[in-house]
């Protein structure tokens, strides 16, 4: 599945939030040419099977798709990542400490995320250890933050690089 590279300013993706569970709807995205979808599960009625069937058809025509989740729970992004989402839109991050612990959450090694490799993320088992590992440990995380800008805080990219947070 293709990634999003949110390092390079000289290319622009184009992309849009879905708040209907109509995997059709992802589907015809996918098709539109769009770069990538954002299934919001903050602000719209998605359960843990609408998750998997949109993360489906997101898959069937090659399209990113990021979960914007509500919260910073561990079993919500275990959920959101096992189900195969290509990353993660978190709100409310706020510090660098709330950054450090929802990175944390994300990856394996050094993290605190548990490793199957059963969920469709590993490819059923058919990946392999190390390459699932790798996989999940390279998934992009942006996040939402509420603070307002101020004169002397430093912007979020620099205030969130640190911990590999590709966006806020």
């Amino acid at each position: 599945m293709p990634t999003i590279t949110t390092h390079d300013t000289s290319t622009h993706q184009i992309g849009t939030f879905v708040k209907t569970g109509a995997p059709q709807i992802i589907e015809i995205l996918g098709g539109a040419g769009l770069h990538f979808a954002v299934v919001d599960a903050e602000h719209a009625p998605f359960d843990r099977a609408t998750l998997d069937i949109m993360v489906i058809a997101a898959r069937s025509v090659n399209l990113p798709l990021f979960v914007r989740i509500p919260d910073m729970n561990v079993a919500t992004i275990q959920s959101a990542l096992d189900l195969g989402a290509s990353g993660l839109l978190v709100p409310h991050v706020d510090s660098a400490d709330e950054a450090r612990t929802l990175v944390a959450r994300t990856r394996f090694i050094d993290g605190e995320r548990g490793f199957s490799s059963s969920p469709r993320f590993a490819g059923y088992g058919a990946m392999g250890m190390q390459k699932a590992v790798a996989t999940g440990n390279g998934t992009v995380v942006m996040c939402h933050s509420r603070r307002r800008a101020t004169t002397t805080a430093p912007p979020c990219s620099k205030r969130f690089a640190k911990w590999r947070i590709s966006s806020c």
